[in-house]
């Protein structure tokens, strides 16, 4: 092997980081896939919402919609590695870094249980426990595996790390349209949360790439929605 293909095998190798490795055509028809389909499941937010009986059943529409339309199209789209899908989002091999973060995501979930029984005495009662756990758990779960684990690192093997960063971010932050839309939220606000969703994102990118591991941005990202949810 000549020096010049060890270099390039060296370098995709650092670019690539667990990179899914799906195809570029794939990347692309699933990031239009997921704008449409999220954009379409937001024109349809107040349909389900009139159907739902409680506040409680329209959060869980929202959360676990989210895991349908988002990670289930991503898993099909790499069935052919279906024996590398933890490794390939840098969920294993568990290092120094992964199980501090596990750490934390524990300790922000046993802190976000107590301040929504704090604060909201029959909170539990409700189940309000597993609202919780869904906005510390498995909402950002979901985001990162799909922003970070997949589009970030498969965008890197084409552009490099730093365009793939910011490229991913903007997308993270655009992700969120819709529901701000629905929400009703002001120009000035919008921007404002965009630039804060594009700088957590570039930020979040970053730790996945110094760490090569999903966990330390998945805990980063629980935190943030903790602040959020309780702040």
């Amino acid at each position: 092997m000549t020096d010049s293909v060890v270099a390039h095998n060296r370098s995709s190798a650092e670019i690539t980081i667990f990179s899914p490795m799906g195809g570029l055509y794939k990347l692309f028809f699933y990031i239009v896939f997921l704008f449409a389909i999220w954009i379409l499941r937001i024109n349809l937010l107040p349909v389900l919402d009139e159907q739902a009986p409680t506040d409680f059943v329209v959060f869980y529409i929202s959360n676990y919609i989210k895991l349908l339309l988002w990670v289930a199209p991503l898993l099909i789209i790499l069935i052919p590695q279906v024996n590398h899908w933890i490794r390939m989002f840098g969920l294993w091999p568990i290092k120094t870094s992964g199980i501090f973060s596990i750490s934390m995501l524990v300790l922000q979930l046993g802190i976000a249980m107590y301040l929504d029984y704090h604060y909201q005495p029959a909170a539990l009662l409700d189940n309000g426990w597993i609202k919780v756990g869904s906005i510390i758990l498995l909402g950002p779960l979901v985001e990162e595996i799909v922003f970070r684990g997949y589009i970030f690192t498969e965008m890197s093997r084409y552009i490099g790390i730093w365009p793939a960063s910011f490229a991913s971010s903007v997308l993270f932050a655009l992700i969120h349209f819709p529901i701000w839309t629905y929400q009703g939220l002001d120009i000035i606000t919008m921007g404002i949360s965009s630039l804060a969703a594009i700088m957590f994102g570039i930020v979040a990118c970053i730790l996945t790439f110094s760490s090569k591991s999903l966990y330390p941005a998945y805990a980063a990202h629980s935190l943030n929605n903790l602040i959020a949810q309780f702040l």
